[in-house]
């Protein structure tokens, strides 16, 4: 089924080695274009470094242990785009099939069956909370927290020409994931069952370390919807015609 005009089967990095029955998965998860990695690995290590930075400093965090922490969030950058990447891809295969640069993608070229592909998000949400389980309670919820703004996204799509906006609150929660890991969480507050919802509200829009990582929750926003916006560009016409709704067809050639 991967006979389809346009595409050719990666052979660089791990592909050379890979079985030939995983490779539509590992396309699933993006591991083709290692690009895209940085779009969301690098909002976790704003958020680190927002996070090492909150007085008091946290004397057990040293360099190692930074570089430990950061490796791991790599880790967990990989499988969780995963995640966004198959249940995106899983839902957009009509939208992609009418996509000159999507159509080759492992769903629409029939390569991976919508209910494989839905199998395969699981699995990866199961490796995620195994990878994130060391960290506790919160940082798995934040996580979960994330996974829904991220899974809202491809819906937005069909109804809305401002997704990319919603792409970011996705992307840029990632600063509150991380600084769950070392105990900086700014929305702890929040989880303290002891008070009252409009106390623990209060407590948190009154924080001085919340209303910091605030300002950069809406930078990193910002930041998404610039970035997000200018790549989808490329595809505004196919996306015209199909239907998919957005700011780079919203906008078209003012971009």
């Amino acid at each position: 089924m991967d006979e389809v005009k346009g595409y050719s089967k990666p052979s660089h990095g791990l592909f050379r080695f890979m079985p030939d029955s995983w490779v539509p998965y590992a396309e699933l998860m993006r591991l083709d274009r290692p690009s895209g990695f940085w779009a969301f690995y690098w909002h976790y290590l704003i958020g680190l470094g927002f996070a090492i930075n909150i007085r008091p400093f946290s004397s057990d965090i040293d360099l190692k242990t930074l570089v430990l922490i950061a490796a791991h969030l790599g880790l967990w950058t990989t499988v969780f785009r995963g995640i966004t990447c198959t249940w995106n891809d899983n839902l957009d295969q009509d939208f992609d099939r009418q996509v000159a640069r999507c159509r080759v993608r492992p769903i629409p070229r029939g390569a991976v069956t919508t209910a494989q592909a839905h199998f395969f998000t699981a699995v990866q949400i199961a490796v995620g909370a195994c990878i994130l389980s060391p960290f506790g309670d919160s940082t798995l919820i934040h996580a979960s927290v994330d996974g829904v703004l991220l899974f809202i996204y491809p819906f937005l799509k069909r109804c809305t020409n401002f997704p990319q906006v919603e792409l970011g609150f996705g992307l840029s929660y990632a600063i509150f994931l991380v600084t769950s890991m070392i105990g900086k969480d700014p929305l702890a507050p929040l989880l303290d069952p002891s008070l009252d919802l409009s106390v623990r509200v209060s407590n948190v829009v009154k924080s001085p370390l919340a209303q910091s990582a605030a300002c950069l929750y809406v930078a990193g926003i910002i930041w998404t919807v610039i970035f997000d916006t200018i790549y989808a560009h490329q595809d505004y016409l196919d996306d015209l015609k199909a239907g998919v709704k957005g700011l780079a067809v919203y906008n078209r050639l003012w971009i």
